[in-house]
């Protein structure tokens, strides 16, 4: 009875992580969906520069990785190893892109003349926007952070001990077996 419970118990571990790792993994997407929103409005608004393909493109990686987050659960372990390598990779290029955009002076001088373009702002409303900017970028780094955190905890409760001679499975492996006749008959050896 208590290892029916443990088991159980164990099971219903995974589906509580792989639901908070699935809502981190929802809010990351839609931070990816709407950087990539942002990017496009960017291009429509301004002219095209690199820094807009660099957020398009970085928009567009977070939904990737928001899409492959969502079948995890089919094949767990490979997929949830590949989606960790690619969150660890955009949480740095976020945390870059954010240091980037708060303290070049070269970027910040060109977002500062490129909102000039989109609508007429005092130079106080510039800094704040850039501010903003940088909060932005770094709460969707954090959201990943958080992605990745659970991912983690999900792949270490997914990959458990599941050593079939273990302790706790060997009931298993004597289930059906015939226990009467444990004794050989010496005389046949």
């Amino acid at each position: 009875m208590k290892y029916k419970y443990k088991k159980k118990r164990k099971k219903m571990d995974k589906y509580i992580f792989y639901i908070i790792f699935m809502i981190f993994n929802v809010i990351f997407g839609l931070s990816g969906l709407a950087v990539l929103g942002g990017g496009v409005f960017l291009i429509i608004k301004i002219e095209f520069n690199q820094y807009i393909i660099i957020i398009i493109c970085l928009g567009g990686i977070m939904s990737g990785i928001f899409t492959l987050g969502l079948f995890v659960w089919k094949r767990t372990k490979k997929i949830l190893i590949v989606y960790m390598i690619f969150i660890c990779i955009i949480i740095v290029i976020e945390f870059s892109f954010s240091l980037v955009i708060k303290f070049h002076k070269d970027t910040n001088y060109f977002i500062k003349n490129s909102i000039k373009e989109i609508t007429e702002v005092t130079e106080e409303q510039k800094d704040e926007i850039i501010n903003v900017s940088v909060i932005i970028v770094s709460s969707a780094a954090g959201c990943g952070l958080l992605s990745f955190l659970f991912a983690f905890i999900l792949y270490k409760k997914l990959k458990g001990k599941s050593n079939k001679y273990s302790k706790d499975n060997g009931d298993d492996i004597l289930k059906g077996l015939d226990h009467t006749n444990l004794n050989p008959d010496i005389s046949t050896i």
